[in-house]
Formats: structure tokens, sequence, C-alpha cells
């Protein structure tokens, strides 16, 4: 059959119209689809763009306003004192003292009290538990009897006002004895809170003195000379006793290293291992032990803290039946502690101490060593590590004391 002219062109229309419409139906409208898709894709990853950039400001907001309150606890905690012991404040009183014309003749230490650093406090405005969450200081007073002239009162009035800690003149009462000397009482309040010791690190005690700045014998008397010969004819007195000595082990011990320096560096294993070393009062012979630090910061199948020893080599001359370490624990621990040596020969002996701490407080540990160490042998560095994968991570412990016993004592 042929189809006219009117006919094809609406055979004509109808192909195109079905093509189109195919077409629509198969790209035009799928690719409309995807590219709403991508629109919205992109809007919500342009939004979580600016999100992360509105906190990586935040936190360096943040940081910035750590920092600055770190600095200012920082100012703050310079001003106050931390820990304080009776013997900070002799040495501060005598460097007061030092130089001027004056001389303490009696010290009298109150009972330390606690007093709440609010101001205008209503003790009936304020519940018994809420004052528990108040911030107190310790006030350590001292009750000072001084005698001098009129110049040596006034500098060190001014000594104890610039110092660099906050010290209050509580009282101060000045008597006239008529001979151009001056003398009285003066209660001085020691401020301290323990808070500081988290922020002002402390070597030891507060304070370091120079013996130059100490008064000497003849300058100001020695009122312990009597307790010095008393201490002597004592000693002479327990020599006449032939009872046994229960301490005679100890004595015979020989020390070879009392951690009374900071020749102690640390060394962790893998280099992201982090600790500190630094120098602790807590001790049981001498001033210092030497205090530990660390953080293995992820669970891993080998982690190790090295306290590796600096300077003049820790040596032991020859074969010990006993070498023993004190080990003060912070806190029950799993980790493996023990010491590294290195023998005349250039070996490596691991000589392990302790693998599980369960008691706080110190701890004296006793091994023998390998018979087949040449001697002299070194002390390189005792080291403290992971049991595999465990889930102790952090660790905090002191050592003091390495003795050794030769068989001839």
């Amino acid at each position: 059959m042929k189809l006219n002219k009117r006919e094809k062109i609406l055979v004509f229309t109808l192909l195109a119209i079905l093509l189109v419409t195919i077409g629509y139906k198969f790209l035009i409208t799928p690719f409309r689809d995807n590219l709403a898709q991508l629109t919205s894709a992109r809007t919500e990853k342009a939004l979580q763009y600016q999100q992360m950039q509105e906190k990586l400001q935040s936190k360096a907001r943040l940081e910035e306003d750590k920092q600055r309150l770190n600095d200012e606890i920082l100012n703050l905690a310079a001003l106050t004192f931390g820990s304080l012991y009776q013997e900070d404040i002799i040495l501060l009183l005598n460097d007061f003292i030092v130089d001027n014309n004056i001389k303490i003749t009696h010290i009298n230490f109150l009972e330390p009290v606690k007093e709440i650093l609010v101001e205008e406090v209503n003790d009936e405005d304020l519940e018994e538990d809420s004052t528990k969450n108040l911030p107190t200081a310790t006030v350590h007073s001292v009750q000072v009897n001084y005698e001098g002239d009129y110049d040596g009162l006034i500098n060190t009035l001014k000594k104890i006002r610039e110092h660099e800690k906050k010290i209050i003149i509580d009282n101060l009462t000045i008597n006239n004895n008529h001979n151009g000397l001056l003398s009285g009482d003066l209660l001085l309040d020691f401020y301290t809170l323990d808070e500081v010791n988290k922020y002002i690190v402390t070597k030891g005690n507060v304070f370091e003195y120079e013996e130059e700045n100490l008064l000497k014998a003849d300058e100001g008397g020695n009122p312990f000379k009597e307790y010095e010969i008393f201490v002597e004819e004592e000693e002479i007195d327990e020599g006449l006793d032939s009872g046994p000595d229960i301490n005679a082990d100890i004595k015979n011990m020989t020390l070879i290293y009392g951690f009374e320096n900071e020749n102690i560096f640390f060394v962790g294993e893998p280099r992201d291992v982090y600790g500190k070393v630094s120098l602790d009062t807590n001790s049981l012979e001498g001033r210092y032990s030497n205090q530990i630090q660390y953080d293995f910061i992820r669970r891993r199948d080998h982690s190790i803290a090295n306290l590796v020893f600096d300077g003049e080599p820790i040596k032991i001359e020859r074969q010990p039946e006993i070498l023993s370490l004190s080990i003060y624990s912070y806190e029950t621990n799993t980790h493996n502690i023990g010491l590294v040596l290195i023998d005349s020969k250039g070996r490596e002996f691991k000589v392990p101490l302790k693998n599980e701490v369960r008691d706080w407080g110190w701890e004296t540990i006793e091994t023998t060593l390998p018979i087949e160490i040449t001697y002299p042998v070194v002390l390189q560095r005792i080291y403290i590590e992971s049991n595999g994968f465990s889930n102790k991570l952090q660790g905090h412990f002191s050592f003091d004391k390495l003795h050794v016993l030769y068989p001839d004592n």
C-alpha cells in the first residue's frame, strides 16, 4: 500500500515523537537524576568541609585559650608555695637575715591550718557539702623571736616583702632595749597550695642554697654543737653492746649508685614511647631518688621505657653474691622491670627484677647475676617493658639505692 504525502508526514511525526520520548526517558531523565544526586552530594561535601574548617578554627582557638590559661596559671603558681617543709622555712629565714645585723633567737612552728580562699563567705548561706568544693590553702604560721638593730630589721622586712612568693606578716612587735638594739616577735604566714606542684616542677625541696649563704658557726653560734658530742658518745656506748647486729647485712652492702643526680635520660622503644625522668625527694638513701613517668601510647607487641645512665660509668668490679635495687610503685603495674649490663667483652646481659607490682610503696628487689659475665661490668640502663598487647599503657616508678653484696662482706 502506497502512502500519500500527508500520511508520510504523520508517520514521520509519530516516529519523531517516539524518538524524543525514548531519548527523554532513557537519556535526559537519568542524566537529570544523576545531576541532582551530584549536586546534593556536592552540597553535602561543601557543608562537611565548612564544618571541618569551623572545627579546625575552633581547635586553634581552644589551643590559644589553653595556652593563655596555662600562662596565667603558671604566673599565679609562681607566686605561691607548693610543697613546703620546716627545713625550707628555716633556710628561707636564714636567707632573709644573712648580711643583716639581726639574729633569730627562737623559732616556733604553729600547727598548719586550712583556710578557704574565697572573700566574704557567709557561713549561713553555704551548706556543709558546698564548702568542700571551695579552694583551700594550707597556712604554715611561724613565730620568730628576733634581736638586732633598726636597719637590720627594716632590711629583713624588705626582703620578706620582695620575695618572689607571697609571705604575709601577720603580726609584728618591736621592743626598744635602750642599748641601740631592738627585739620582738614576728608572725609569718606561708600559704601553700598542693595544686601548684602540678604546674611548677621542683627538684627536691622548694629551695636550694649555697653553703656560703648559711650563717657560719662563729657568727651565729652553733646550737647543735652539744648534740654532735652527744651523738659521738652515743655511738661509743652502742659500740660496747655485744648483742647481735640485725642490720649487719645492710651495712655490708656496697652502694653502687645512689640516684642523687640527673645523669639519667629517657629513651623509648619504639621512638614514639613518651616518658620523663626527674629527681624525687621520696628516697630511701640520700636526698633524692630518680622518678620515671612513661606512656606506651598504644597497644602493641613490644614497648620499652629505658632509663639510660649517662656520665661516669656505673661499674660492678667483681662477681657479687646479691644485687639489689629499691623500687617505689605508685600504682599496681604488670610491666616487666629489669637491668641491662654490659660486661668487659661487650656482651649485653638482661637481668629481670620484677614482673608484676601489686603493693604501693618501697620494695627492695634482690637478684643474682649470670655466672657467665666477665667483670668488670657496667650498668647501662633500667628497662620497663610491656607484656604483649596489654591494656596497661602508663606507669610511674621511683628508683633508689642500687647495692651489691660481695662475697668477702
